[in-house]
């Protein structure tokens, strides 16, 4: 797609056109942990859920690293690919996929060494301990598979590839849901089988990038001197890419405190329960992250164009569609959690704390789109305080200090209560300030 459609372009044409690759491509992303712990969950047991939600934010903290760098890293290259400045996206290009293998193995190597203090840290109880250190280790000797074909979707995207990415996405999903059941039950690997098959269909997903990029339609040609670490480069994207990181890194740290809140008070069942909610859960916000990819580099290009009318109109388009979105989540699971939550386990003691926790969660979330949509548009027009404070202010700054202060006061199920809390207090603020800076845009 040529740039220039992104200001010329009717814009619902753009969403029907760019936001369908991107949405249905992370909720594609979001099916890996989905079909490991509906397989897991209803094969095996209420245990071998709370392992995998005990590894969960640890993936989320390898996600947050790689692909968030590259969300803004595919920005520039996409950018300066359309202003023809081949030699510069080759050398960036070039310098990010050196930093994020680095990264990757970097990662493995050390948490190798440190799988069982690590999984200690995350809220792992001595019950689940076997369980989650099999995955986790698996998992940790396929990262690099894992995060390049993470980053690199991001930046086929950015290159107007997203059917591309699409289908490396698309084929790596049905991948490992064809190898979940034959490696879990059918070769009897359990655990270790749900991993093997999550790093194969990975690494299926990063041969068929490479064969895009060894291709006629790669428009990023690379040499081997291109291949080293400038940094310079982090110059243009570091301090955008911070607020990307410090909302990822949030999200696992409040994870990690509640299984650790949970593990004090109601042990492994309590943590399978926050686990399977939040896979569930995890399926509905993976588009929502689609639609904001899609809206962002429609809202750069028009506001450093000048078309800050378009700007508007993009983000109110943005907001209609979350909004709707929001609301139809909430009802779903409002009404019918059980069909969500069944999903992944028959334990009927397991669901009987999941549901009532599951609606409870959800109480305020018609409000969720302030801060999705806010903060990704403060990033697409490179404002990085305001994208900074936004990032963080609904997981550290009110949701972390309710989590540690208010069930010590009023009980553990003040736990659940704390999110619907946090989603309201989080929404008025952004709304106010938000509201604000979109009036000022003339």
């Amino acid at each position: 797609m040529n740039p220039k459609h992104l200001w010329q372009e009717k814009i619902w044409k753009l969403l029907a056109q760019q936001s369908a690759p991107a949405v249905i491509g992370m909720l594609v992303m979001s099916l890996y942990n989905f079909v490991d712990t509906i397989f897991i969950g209803r094969g095996v047991g209420t245990e071998w859920i709370a392992a995998l939600s005990i590894v969960f934010p640890i993936q989320m903290i390898i996600w947050a690293f790689a692909m968030t760098m590259w969300i803004w890293a595919a920005s520039v290259i996409s950018r300066k690919l359309w202003e023809k400045k081949y030699g510069y996206v080759a050398k960036t290009f070039g310098t990010f996929q050196t930093v994020n293998i680095l990264i990757a193995v970097i990662f493995a190597v050390l948490w190798l060494f440190l799988v069982k203090p690590l999984l200690v840290f995350f809220g792992a109880t001595p019950e689940i301990m076997t369980y989650a250190s099999q995955y986790f280790s698996i998992l940790l000797i396929g990262i690099v598979f894992l995060c390049f074909n993470m980053w690199n979707n991001s930046v086929i995207r950015s290159v107007w590839h997203a059917k591309t990415a699409m289908i490396v996405m698309t084929v790596s999903a049905i991948i490992n849901i064809i190898l979940d059941p034959i490696m879990i039950f059918g070769l009897d690997m359990w655990m270790a089988g749900a991993a093997r098959a999550t790093v194969i269909s990975r690494a299926v997903g990063s041969t068929i990038v490479l064969k895009y990029y060894f291709g006629k339609h790669n428009l990023i040609k690379t040499k081997i001197s291109d291949y080293k670490i400038r940094f310079a480069r982090f110059k243009e994207i570091f301090l955008v890419w911070v607020p990307s990181l410090a909302r990822q890194v949030a999200a696992s740290g409040v994870v990690i405190l509640i299984n650790n809140l949970l593990w004090i008070y109601w042990w492994s069942l309590a943590i399978a329960a926050y686990g399977i909610i939040n896979r569930a859960l995890m399926v509905f916000f993976m588009p929502m992250f689609g639609v904001v990819q899609w809206m962002q580099p429609i809202l750069w290009y028009n506001y450093w164009a000048w078309f800050k009318t378009r700007v508007k109109e993009v983000t109110l388009l943005s907001i209609k569609v979350l909004t709707i979105f929001c609301i139809a989540i909430f009802a779903i699971s409002m009404i019918f959690p059980w069909l969500l939550l069944n999903l992944f386990s028959t334990d009927q003691e397991l669901l009987k704390m999941a549901i009532p926790a599951m609606r409870i969660i959800v109480m305020m979330f018609p409000l969720i789109w302030f801060q999705i949509v806010a903060s990704g548009f403060y990033q697409a027009l490179w404002k990085v305080r305001p994208a900074f404070w936004f990032a963080i202010m609904r997981q550290v700054l009110i949701l972390l200090p309710m989590l540690l202060i208010i069930p010590r006061i009023f009980g553990l199920n003040w736990v659940w209560y704390s999110f619907p809390l946090a989603d309201f207090l989080a929404a008025v603020v952004i709304f106010f300030v938000f509201r604000r800076d979109l009036k000022r845009i003339k």
